[in-house]
């Protein structure tokens, strides 16, 4: 497992030839000292569920726990480096190069500090507005099985201030229970974009055919 080459197969093109062939990409040689450990974590796990269900004696289960994980710097399995917050400049390099529905999305992370699927599961039913300082409460977190008898001194809890309320406000659907950050707009608002850049008239074909798209797909209410 130390040694153990950890490969891909890519596409290349054959520059004399121009024919594509499969190589082989080498990632890593080895799996990383935590991946490692987290594969025991996962095994003990699946002991465990075999004890409970009287598949396996609790005496396995018990000597898999004396299974200690690798130490940092006490084997020979390699070491990941630590994983980074992505640098202030890079972030505001990428921000004109989004779409708005996904900018606005990145923007109000940064400025509440949460996570992914605080923004893609944002909706204006969980949000409350009633203090200055909006207060988001995500309907599942990360952390919710902690949480088994439902304490709301225990519920996860975004806070969104002004800058952050300046962004969504714009954004905040009709409907309560849909998504501030609507995929579907984000959607409609690129084929917007690339309609507004067209130098070329649309064919009267291709106008009746978005016609009948529309009306099987009519814009939704957000």
């Amino acid at each position: 497992m130390v040694t153990h080459r950890i490969v891909r197969k890519i596409k290349v093109i054959d520059p004399a030839t121009g024919q594509t062939r499969e190589e082989e990409k080498l990632l890593a040689v080895g799996l990383a000292r935590k991946n490692i450990n987290k594969q025991i974590g996962r095994i003990r796990r699946m002991f465990a569920w075999a004890v409970e269900e009287e598949l396996v004696t609790v005496e396995v289960h018990a000597a898999l726990l004396r299974v200690k994980g690798l130490r940092k710097g006490k084997g020979q399995a390699r070491e990941k480096p630590r994983v980074r917050p992505v640098a202030p400049a890079i972030v505001e390099a990428t921000l004109p190069h989004l779409p708005p529905t996904v900018r606005a999305m990145v923007e109000v992370q940064r400025l509440c500090g949460g996570r992914p699927q605080d923004s893609v599961e944002m909706r204006p039913i969980d949000i409350d507005t009633t203090s200055p300082v909006w207060e988001f409460r995500p309907r599942r977190y990360k952390t919710e099985h902690y949480n088994e008898d439902n304490l709301p001194e225990r519920e996860r809890v975004v806070f969104l201030g002004p800058r952050a309320q300046t962004i969504i406000k714009p954004l905040l659907p009709l409907k309560v229970e849909s998504y501030v950050f609507s995929p579907s707009r984000s959607e409609q608002e690129r084929r917007q974009r690339r309609r507004d850049a067209r130098t070329t008239p649309a064919w009267p074909s291709h106008l009746r055919r978005q016609e009948e798209r529309r009306s099987r797909n009519p814009v939704p209410t957000w």
